[in-house]
């Protein structure tokens, strides 16, 4: 079921790229979204780190919950936007834009994190330095790929004779995005959303049959089985054993986030 919920979160961050996402406003959308995200997960993670401290964690602890309360769901961004008809707008794309930096930068810091809760384990300036080449990687290996190979996959496609080619060849390229995302340290959603942005690119790619057939698989049965599956594994009673600290949280997490973007909206 985990599986099948991981897919289906793929298909709806890869819809999103797909279908209704402009890659290039969004790009010309990135000073802004930087400038919204970065005072966004400062605030956030401090507020985190405080209220951790506050019922006494240890330092490590309190590192994780800031951590916790600074990641932006993408999937839930998205999926909201969507539903309001507000992601083609600047301000949506800005959200957007925001929510991918704010993953990005918080994968980065669970990274680190990570190693400084590993018994004996030293951070240093090389490892630190390996995690975000490989970030780094990524996205120039992703631009590269747009830019070199994408055209000439779609001409490779065209040859061949069965239906269903081009639908074939993107699920080959959707999911080879999301493991590559995972390897270099990323959650494979963004894969999948980096994936359906480059495939729009190619019009060989985005025919409107091949449109209907990913939203016939996308939200015809892995989207919805997301959100059933995440709705399944949501525990209530481990919120109301939380009692004063399960609220603080969510209340802290609300108020980090409207206080972030009130900083530089003002």
């Amino acid at each position: 079921m985990v599986f099948l919920g991981e897919v289906g979160a793929i298909f709806l961050l890869f819809s999103a790229g797909y279908m209704e996402v402009d890659l290039k406003r969004l790009i010309r959308m990135e000073k802004e979204s930087l400038i919204v995200a970065l005072p966004g997960v400062a605030v956030a993670f401090m507020a985190g780190f405080l209220i951790g401290n506050s019922f006494g964690y240890g330092f490590i602890g309190n590192l994780f919950l800031g951590l916790a309360l600074s990641i932006t769901s993408i999937g839930v961004t998205v999926r909201t936007l969507m539903d309001l008809g507000r992601l083609q707008t600047d301000y949506g794309m800005i959200i957007l834009g925001t929510a991918i930096i704010d993953d990005i930068l918080s994968l980065f810091i669970l990274a680190i994190l990570v190693s400084m809760a590993q018994p004996h384990a030293t951070l240093t300036a090389f490892g630190v330095g390996f995690i975000l080449l490989k970030v780094i990687a990524f996205f120039v290996g992703s631009a590269l790929f747009a830019i070199f190979l994408l055209r000439p996959l779609a001409r490779i496609t065209n040859r061949f004779i069965f239906a269903e080619k081009r639908l074939g060849i993107m699920l080959g390229v959707i999911f080879f995005f999301s493991l590559l995302a995972k390897v270099t340290g990323l959650h494979m959603i963004i894969g999948a959303f980096t994936a359906g942005m480059i495939l729009a690119l190619q019009p060989d790619f985005k025919a409107k049959d091949i449109e209907y057939k990913v939203n016939g698989l996308a939200y015809g049965l892995f989207i919805p089985l997301f959100f059933a599956i995440l709705g399944t594994r949501i525990d209530f009673a481990a919120l109301m054993q939380g009692g004063k600290l399960a609220l603080g949280i969510i209340l802290v997490a609300i108020a980090g986030k409207i206080l972030g973007g009130l900083l530089v909206g003002e």
